[in-house]
């Protein structure tokens, strides 16, 4: 069982966050084939990130995170849940009052779970040190605080892309200046919920790269071993052992 949960299989398929990623490009197909290309190649572009992550080989903690984050995201998006929207008699300000939707939840989600990926990114290209071997906490908050505007920048870069989408190519997107600086605010808010993870993560001193995995050759060496030695001591039926004098 710890095998099928943290052993490396394959180098191209190795273990359960795989298959979670492989099922990004499975429903792709999926949605292709029904008609719905739409849908099918936005679940691909999410396919092509979460694939982009893996070669990362951070800890198997944040891989996780980050893919169920994104699954947010092209799931939700393939089932309809951005159109659930509702608005409260709840005002913010003297016009616009405050409305709860599935948007909400995943703009502060994408933000949360990227922030280990945008660290680890930073760490590989050498541009960030290693968070797990720092002592001075000025050096872990100037880390932190780099990897957490890294996150923002990406969130308001998002926000110009849902602007062109709606502007250039016609898409079906709500904008407007209250839904911009709505959505601009929960990335701020995911960020720093990513911030703080990342100082637990310093912290703790948790390792920056993913672990082995458990090798199936060791269980069996342990149980195997065991049962053929008991086979060999075990008197054989139908034979009978000589005396020696």
């Amino acid at each position: 069982m710890r095998w099928l949960l943290l052993g490396d299989w394959h180098p191209l398929l190795r273990d359960p966050l795989d298959l979670l990623r492989l099922s990004f490009a499975v429903s792709s197909a999926a949605f292709l084939l029904t008609g719905h290309p739409a849908i099918a190649g936005h679940m691909f572009v999410d396919f092509l990130v979460v694939v982009a992550a893996k070669r990362l080989n951070m800890p198997r903690l944040f891989d996780l995170l980050f893919v169920l984050g994104w699954a947010t995201q092209s799931w939700g998006n393939a089932a309809g849940l951005f159109d659930l929207n509702h608005c409260t008699n709840i005002r913010l300000g003297k016009t616009n009052d405050v409305c709860l939707g599935y948007d909400n939840f995943v703009h502060v989600v994408i933000p949360l779970t990227s922030i280990a990926p945008i660290y680890v990114l930073g760490l590989r290209l050498g541009v960030l040190p290693d968070i797990g071997k720092e002592t001075v906490w000025r050096q872990r908050l100037g880390t932190v605080l780099f990897a957490v505007l890294g996150v923002m920048s990406i969130e308001y870069l998002n926000e110009i892309w849902e602007y062109v989408a709606v502007n250039w190519f016609d898409l079906n997107l709500q904008i407007g200046y209250s839904d911009t600086i709505h959505d601009m605010a929960l990335g701020v808010l995911g960020s720093v919920g990513g911030g703080v993870l990342l100082w637990v993560w310093a912290a703790r001193r948790w390792p920056t790269d993913r672990k082995p995995g458990v090798r199936l050759s060791r269980v069996d060496e342990s149980g195997s071993t065991a049962a053929t030695d008991a086979r060999r001591s075990a008197p054989q039926p139908g034979r009978r052992r000589e005396a020696r004098g």
